[in-house]
């Protein structure tokens, strides 16, 4: 753009002046310097959604030097776009890379601005990209080779890892691709396609399979499928695999601690209570319980539970003394049956030793330690006697009671037995 100026010289006399005017131009070439150059064609390609773009152009020219009018400078509009654009310039290049379907699957217009330096002049180009998902049409074809699996009911779990899935797409073109169609679920179905079987197999997020089965679960070899879905595009892939189920095999039972009981006739009711028998692996099969009482023999025996006194009601023991009771010890069995599989039959005994009760209790003197006729004087030091062992008794549990009486005419003017402990003698 020219500056023009007008400048006007002027003579002055006394009597009268004079003036002349001229025009004076000047002119900056810069201001119409001339832009050019074409965007290759190149610059109109088919681009692939997540791959990383880098799309050269030549530079442009100009009719007048750098060095005269400045770099020619470009900037990058993108027009259509959101604010969250990928895309910028690095040099004589549009880079970027679009992650996400919305909004870049279609087509965008870019337009390339150059100027050089400060000066008006300026030229554009345009860019057109159109941008396609490479997922529309892949197909998960990189399944996992699932090995068999099989447990027992409520025995060791089975496990087996998933490998990740990456998506078949152009490895070259998009690098690394994993995931690159979105995020994949992991299911599995009995063979129909449509049963869940969680209730004996299941897989997580970290893609872990593990293979449970709960008691009365049905035993046998089933195939599994696994779908492996694209939730965005609705494709799927499945793998067929087997699982065997077998029972729960019970390798031991333990019996628990039952101590040995006495019990006194006429002492009332003393029912226990016993832990359950354990049964390992933990099948949590039922147990039915039983007892007996056990005649050593030889040859040993069983027979019913004397009933009364005892009872017996799984885990729960009854004893009462008020009912007629054979005096004796007994040899007592508890047997915990379950029709499971394996081991399924564990006892435990124990005695229990009835005695007579203390309304039955005899005492007698012990002849072999009788109490002496002694000769005692007055003013003598206190004399102790024990009679702690002089009498013996049926039912040694019972308390005995000490008294002291005199005969007929023999009570003495005044009572010189003192101290007397009437539970010890």
């Amino acid at each position: 753009m020219d500056k023009t100026f007008t400048i006007t010289a002027t003579s002055v006399l006394s009597t009268s002046f004079a003036s002349d005017s001229f025009v004076v131009t000047l002119k900056n070439e810069c201001w119409d310097a001339t832009l050019g150059g074409l965007v290759p064609a190149s610059l109109t390609p088919a681009l692939v959604l997540w791959a990383s773009h880098s799309m050269s152009f030549t530079a442009f020219t100009s009719s007048l030097l750098s060095t005269q009018c400045g770099d020619i400078v470009y900037t990058l509009n993108d027009g259509n776009l959101p604010a969250n654009d990928v895309y910028s310039l690095s040099g004589l290049a549009v880079v970027g890379q679009p992650t996400a379907i919305d909004p870049w699957v279609g087509t965008h217009t870019y337009t390339i601005t150059a100027q050089q330096g400060n000066y008006a002049s300026s030229t554009t180009a345009t860019i057109t990209m159109t941008i396609s998902n490479p997922c529309t049409g892949t197909v998960i074809d990189t399944t996992p080779v699932l090995n068999a699996m099989s447990a027992s009911m409520l025995g060791t779990d089975d496990t087996e890892q998933v490998a990740d899935i990456t998506d078949s797409i152009d490895a070259g073109t998009i690098n690394p691709n994993t995931d690159k169609c979105g995020v994949k679920t992991y299911t599995l179905f009995e063979n129909d396609g449509a049963t869940d079987p969680s209730a004996y197999i299941s897989i997580d997020a970290n893609r872990l399979i593990t293979l449970s089965p709960p008691l009365g679960t049905t035993t046998g070899t089933f195939t599994i499928q696994l779908h492996i879905t694209l939730p965005l595009y609705s494709k799927t892939s499945i793998e067929t695999f087997q699982i065997t189920i077998t029972a729960c095999n019970v390798l031991s039972i333990t019996a628990p601690v039952i101590a040995d009981k006495t019990h006194i006739v006429d002492s009332g009711s003393a029912p226990f209570t016993h832990d359950a028998f354990v049964q390992v692996p933990n099948c949590q099969y039922a147990f039915i319980y039983n007892a007996v009482e056990v005649f050593t023999g030889p040859p040993e025996t069983t027979g019913t539970l004397p009933n009364p006194p005892f009872s017996y009601t799984a885990l729960n023991f009854g004893m009462n003394s008020l009912e007629v009771a054979e005096v004796k010890l007994y040899n007592i069995r508890i047997i915990a049956v379950h029709t499971g599989t394996g081991v399924t039959t564990s006892t435990k005994d124990f005695t229990i030793n009835v005695i007579a009760g203390c309304d039955n209790n005899e005492i007698t003197l012990d002849d072999t330690d009788p109490i002496v006729s002694q000769d005692y004087f007055l003013e003598t030091p206190a004399v102790t006697l024990d009679l702690v062992d002089t009498y013996t008794e049926t039912v040694a549990s019972c308390p005995l009671v000490y008294a002291i009486s005199y005969g007929a005419g023999d009570t003495p003017d005044n009572n010189f037995v003192t101290n007397f402990d009437t539970t010890t003698g």
